[in-house]
């Protein structure tokens, strides 16, 4: 059996691929900054049949990513499936955007997914075998206004997902 981390797991999105993870047969670590939602998480995928358990996790805080790995391949085992689903969107206006709040979406959307892969793909490593799935967006392509801090992590979480692939696959060297 293998273990999925979830990150952004209180979520609709991060519910259904935790669910249909575990129905999948994999054991699944669910993560979100509210400890409610991912608690609910935690507790539907449990219903399902699942073997799942949930932590409150803030992707800003990067002894706290480090901590959540540790403890789930101390629980559960190491990682070898990563789902990077987590995201922060306020909707402002490109040029109203403050750096405080453009850093902010950085912190979590972009920072969070890299620090989340790297000590996911030290466990992937160790083990021999994993996959890190990075979710990009559909906003990419410029279809809503007021999301250019979000659109821009995204683009991140895209090239970053070609750049992994290309160093951490078969064919890299890592």
């Amino acid at each position: 059996m293998s273990v999925a981390v979830v990150t952004g797991a209180g979520g609709s999105l991060g519910r259904a691929i935790a669910g249909r993870l575990a129905a999948d047969g994999h054991a699944v670590a669910v993560s979100d900054v509210d400890a409610v939602t991912v608690e609910a998480t935690r507790a539907a995928v449990a219903a399902g049949g699942g073997t799942v358990r949930a932590w409150p996790v803030d992707l800003r805080d990067a002894a706290a990513i480090g901590e959540l790995f540790e403890a789930v391949e101390a629980e559960l085992g190491p990682a070898g499936i990563l789902v990077n689903n987590a995201a922060i969107y306020p909707a402002t206006p490109f040029l109203a955007v403050p750096v405080a709040e453009y850093d902010d979406v950085q912190a979590v959307n972009q920072r969070g997914y890299w620090l989340c892969a790297q000590a996911a793909a030290r466990q992937m490593t160790r083990s021999g075998a994993g996959v890190i799935v990075n979710i990009a967006s559909i906003t990419l392509h410029g279809i809503l206004p007021g999301l250019a801090a979000y659109v821009a992590t995204k683009g991140a979480a895209a090239s970053m997902t070609r750049a992994l692939a290309r160093e951490l696959g078969p064919a890299g060297s890592g």
